[in-house]
């Protein structure tokens, strides 16, 4: 099935404005994160402070992923640009399909190198780093803890 160009500019369009939307969510959930760490020592009991990080560590990851309105679900940004190759090879004109084929690229190399994509989500991956030295430290530092509570609840079950 043949598309038109602008079928194809639309589609761009609407891959890029997801580019910039999940970046920005990613960061917004990155805050999240950090707050909600924090929040995590807060707990007395060593087994709710364990909940506590399995519980924010599901909560960021389930918000973390934005969905793809045109597609209606969430992607890779390199599955996106696969898509979007994918539509430009429908269209009848080899100058259009060159014409586009060289805007993605260009979008490509510009917006979704490693270094592009870090520094579009540094907010989340400084948050992510910090997650996951708390949840190391903590679960080194609190490994008697643990098992002296189990030991607890285990002693309560038999009385």
């Amino acid at each position: 099935m043949r598309v038109t160009p602008k079928e194809v500019e639309d589609y761009i369009s609407s891959f890029t404005d997801y580019v910039h939307s999940y970046r920005e969510n990613a960061n917004q959930q990155g805050i999240f994160l950090f707050i909600s760490t924090l929040g995590c020592w807060g707990p007395s009991n060593v087994i709710l402070q364990y909940f506590a990080f399995f519980l924010v560590g599901i909560i960021y990851f389930k918000n973390a992923f934005k969905e793809w309105d045109s597609e209606g679900k969430h992607i890779t940004h390199y599955k996106g640009l696969e898509l979007i190759n994918d539509k430009i090879s429908k269209l009848k004109s080899k100058r259009d399909q060159r014409y586009y084929y060289s805007k993605v690229k260009q979008y490509k190399n510009e917006n979704l190198s490693f270094l592009s994509e870090i520094k579009g989500i540094y907010i989340a991956v400084l948050t992510f780093l910090f997650y996951v030295a708390n949840i190391t430290y903590f679960m080194q530092d609190s490994k008697g803890q643990l098992f002296s509570a189990f030991e607890y609840i285990y002693a309560l079950q038999i009385v």
